[in-house]
């Protein structure tokens, strides 16, 4: 994901989380984390590439919900192709000796400027888009 970052406009289902539920070991003091943030299960980022492409980038905060989404791109681009990173189980975990998790690509036959998909619980998407 480098290149000219896009601005993204996500709307949709939120969650509200104690602030110090979130601090890690080595943060800031968690007596400072008080309060609650509100945060989108939809969050992603988007850029364009030196090679004019533009990847969208989402992830599902939601570890029980899918979250069904609709992607309107900019006049002129079309998605593309999809890469999905997802699990049945959110705990799925990936070793050596026993890969539970691969990436799934798809190639998009209907190029449209819209998109609506399902992103599953803790799901990530990875979206490429062109210019036809």
């Amino acid at each position: 994901m480098t290149g000219t970052r896009w601005n993204l406009e996500i709307e949709g289902s939120k969650i509200t989380l104690p602030l110090n539920k979130l601090s890690v070991s080595g943060d800031i003091n968690r007596d400072l984390n008080t309060g609650d943030i509100t945060l989108g299960l939809i969050d992603g980022t988007v850029v364009q590439s030196t090679d004019g492409n533009v990847y969208i980038a989402l992830i599902n905060r939601s570890p029980d919900e899918s979250q069904r989404i609709k992607i309107t791109l900019p006049e002129g681009y079309i998605h593309d192709k999809i890469w999905k990173l997802e699990s049945d189980n959110i705990n799925n975990t990936n070793t050596l000796d026993n890969p539970l998790i691969s990436p799934q690509i798809t190639e998009l036959k209907k190029r449209n400027a819209t998109l609506s998909l399902t992103l599953s619980p803790c799901g990530f998407n990875l979206i490429r888009c062109v210019k036809p």
